[in-house]
């Protein structure tokens, strides 16, 4: 090999160096970053939305937030109206503007409906969360920001007389390089968005949940006829 070919050697040599130690620094800081990142949430949706752990991954980077409880509004039984098994946020690179994240998954999502007074649990949470546009964000809440995949996976609706499964779903992207939104009101947004699709579901569930009472009072004649004949 020629002598040429040294400085190129040695240049590889450096990168992998340079990016074992960006590993390392990445790896021992994520933990801290990722737990100040969910107090962020918490704080900045002001105890309606809780996480359980939060994960950062410096490669992608990638952040993954485990545990995920929307609490319910007032006046309703259950303490949560939605619990999320996992989101995992794909952003594209670190400190640029707008804020590029190329996907947010909602994996295994429980929606707990509940009615009273002709008022309805997911509704409700959705206005509450929608309240929060009109608080004026600060620090990186206050930047621009682009979400070009939202998508549900795993998601269902349940009560204590019925579990509805739904199909897996892709929502419309919030915002675009040309015309950003505050990731404020881009994250609100998502949950917004997140809410109704499990929302739109409560007619189909309703009707399911009335198909099963009538066939279990179908059966239920069917077993008093046949007691009656013998």
């Amino acid at each position: 090999m020629s002598v040429r070919s040294r400085p190129h050697r040695n240049l590889i040599k450096l990168i992998v160096i340079l990016g074992i130690v960006t590993g390392a620094v990445g790896a021992l800081y994520a933990p801290i970053l990722s737990t100040q990142i969910a107090d962020d949430i918490e704080a900045r949706f002001r105890g309606q939305v809780s996480i359980n752990q939060a994960g950062l991954s410096i490669i992608g980077p990638r952040l993954t937030l485990r545990g995920v409880i929307i609490d319910n509004p007032d006046g309703f039984t259950r303490s949560q109206a939605i619990e999320i098994q996992k989101v995992v946020i794909e952003l594209d690179g670190y400190g640029d503007e707008p804020v590029h994240i190329r996907t947010i998954t909602f994996d295994g999502v429980t929606a707990y409906p509940e009615f009273r007074d002709a008022r309805d649990n997911l509704g409700e949470t959705q206005r509450k969360l929608a309240v929060r546009n009109r608080m004026m964000p600060q620090g990186i809440w206050a930047k621009p920001a682009v979400i070009d995949v939202i998508q549900i996976r795993n998601a269902k609706l349940e009560t204590d007389e019925h579990i509805l499964q739904l199909e897996d779903k892709n929502l419309d992207p919030v915002g675009s390089i040309s015309r950003p939104v505050m990731l404020d009101t881009a994250m609100v947004k998502v949950l917004v968005d997140m809410i109704q699709e499990e929302r739109g579901a409560l007619p189909r569930m309703t009707l399911e949940g009335l198909r099963k009472k009538a066939m279990n009072v179908i059966d239920a004649l069917g077993d008093k006829l046949e007691q009656m004949s013998q």
